[in-house]
Order: structure tokens, then sequence, then C-alpha cells
């Protein structure tokens, strides 16, 4: 079972209330901002820093702990942080709330090794791994390794969420052993080549491609070179809208799937498998005899059923 504490009614109650109170204050923001403009002054910098003591006045606003290492959740969600920093002190964090923020790059997470959930979505990622030389950084030696993933280190993670970014690439995941469930919908994932990375991720279960621009029917190659994988929501791709017969294909190749955008039930797997060998006539005939099937199942569970009318 994929554990993902963003659907626990309690987050969705702290959501609800952070949410309002990001709003407010980014009208107050955005009052203060042209007031300056007509005073002839300089608006300030876009973002709000990430320092402890914001992270630590979050702990105790939603029912934390004053010391900081014994906080388990950090609800830092819709803070308008531009960056991910000073969370040293939070070493037992098995939670992240990192939603709707101004992120656009994953850092700071060193010393998060208990790290279980992440959630980063509806930020500004473009990358997992940061390209050579981004912002300012210099470049590496020829011959140098590359750098290493931001998230190498939390080996603990089952689930992370990258949806709503600006992901063209995956990358950087290959470390996450532990990984059960990701999110990377609506993303700008475009090609086969964007989601190979997915191949090195094998305890992945569950994975959420929804809403990109994947078209290629090739995405089920590498799909298929992920042995655990039991779930997955592809709609809202071209491959899903202008391939005939994707989802049969899907069914066949991808055998351990109980789920692809809808449950999987045995007549779709039946059918799939019958197209698969003989065409569209097989699979309405195999439909048809499942049909016939369910009646028959049907009548005779009515027929040996006892009624008490008393």
């Amino acid at each position: 079972m994929a554990l993902d504490l963003s659907k626990a009614a309690a987050f969705q109650a702290i959501r609800a209330k952070e949410k309002a109170r990001f709003e407010a204050s980014e009208h107050e923001a955005a009052e203060a901002a042209r007031a300056e403009a007509r005073a002839g002054g300089k608006r300030r910098a876009a973002g709000v820093p990430m320092t402890f003591e914001a992270v630590l006045q979050t702990c105790k606003d939603n029912d934390g702990y004053e010391l900081p290492e014994l906080n388990e959740k950090l609800y830092l969600h819709f803070k308008g942080f531009a960056r991910i920093e000073n969370l040293g002190a939070f070493t037992a964090t098995k939670a992240l709330f990192l939603e709707s923020n101004g992120l656009n790059a994953i850092e700071g997470l060193e010393p998060l090794v208990e790290l279980r959930c992440l959630y980063l979505q509806q930020n500004l990622l473009e990358h997992v791994v940061p390209p050579p030389g981004w912002n300012g950084a210099p470049l590496p030696l020829p011959g140098a390794p590359p750098a290493p993933s931001p998230l190498a280190h939390l080996v603990n993670l089952v689930t992370l969420d990258l949806s709503q970014n600006r992901l063209s690439v995956l990358s950087g995941l290959e470390g996450l052993v532990k990984l059960n469930t990701l999110n990377v919908a609506k993303n700008n994932l475009a090609s086969v080549a964007g989601i190979e990375h997915l191949a090195l991720c094998p305890s992945v279960t569950n994975i959420d491609l929804s809403g990109n621009q994947l078209a290629d029917p090739a995405v089920l190659d590498v799909l298929e070179r992920l042995p655990a994988l039991s779930a997955l929501k592809i709609e809202g791709n071209g491959c899903i809208r202008d391939t005939p017969g994707f989802r049969k294909s899907a069914l066949n190749r991808l055998q351990g799937l109980l789920y692809l955008d809808r449950p999987i039930d045995e007549m779709s797997r039946a059918a799939a498998a019958a197209w698969g060998a003989g065409g569209k006539e097989a699979e309405i005939a195999t439909r048809r005899a499942c049909c016939r099937s369910r009646e028959q199942r049907t009548r005779r569970g009515c027929c040996g059923a006892s009624f008490d009318y008393a």
C-alpha cells in the first residue's frame, strides 16, 4: 500500500488553513508593493527566506514541538519560500510538505535522512539534479564526476510528489531504494528519453504521469522495465489519445498492473489478451463470453438463494 500523507484529513485541514493564510499574506504583499511603487520606492526581492525561526514557528502553529528535533512533520506549504534551507536541526522529520512555494531547486535536505514523504508539487522546478553551471555555479573540470543528486541521501523516502512543476527530464532518483509512489503529473515531460530514468527505480509501484506531453507509445518500453509497477496514471497524454489500442497494449505488456487510469477488471484483462492474439473479432468474442459467464453466475446465485419472509 502506498504511503501518501497528503490525503489524510488532518493534513487537508492544515492545508486549507495555510492556504487561506498564504492568500491573505499575498494580498497584503501586493498592496504593499503597489504602495511602494506609488511612493517611488523599490519592490522587495521575490520570495520569503526559510529561516530557522520561521520553520519552528510553523511547528508551533500546527501543534508541533518547540524542540526542532522532535518534529516529525513540517508543514511548510503556501509560505512563498524561494529556497529550502535551515532545516539542519529538524533531524526527525519524516514528512515534509513544501507545496505551492517558489522553489526552483531541490536543496538543503541533507540532514533529513529519516524522511519518508516529500511533497514538492506546484513549485518552479525545472530539474531534479541541477545542470552544470546552473544558477552561477562554477563549471566542473573536464573528467570530473557528475554532481550528486540532491535526493541521494534520502534512502528511506517512500513517497515523492513532483507534480505541477516544469520538469522535462527525470533524473536523480536512482538512490531512492525504497521509493514506492512517484507523482510527476502535469510537468513538461514530452519524450521517452525524458522518462528513461524511471528504469533505475525498480522499487516503484505507483506512478502518475498524467497531464504531460508524452506522445510516443514507446513509453511502454520504459514502464515494462519496472518489475513492481501495479498502478499507473497516464491519461492526458498523446500516447493515450492518438495510439489505437494503447490501453490494451499496456495491459498485455504490463502484466502486474491492477490500475491503469481506472481499476482493471477480469474482463478487460481477458479482452486485451484476446485482442493481442486475434485482433478485434477475438476481443469481441471474449467480451461476449465473459458477459455470458457473468450472467450464468448471477442466475445460479439467485436460484440458490433462500429467502426468509418472516
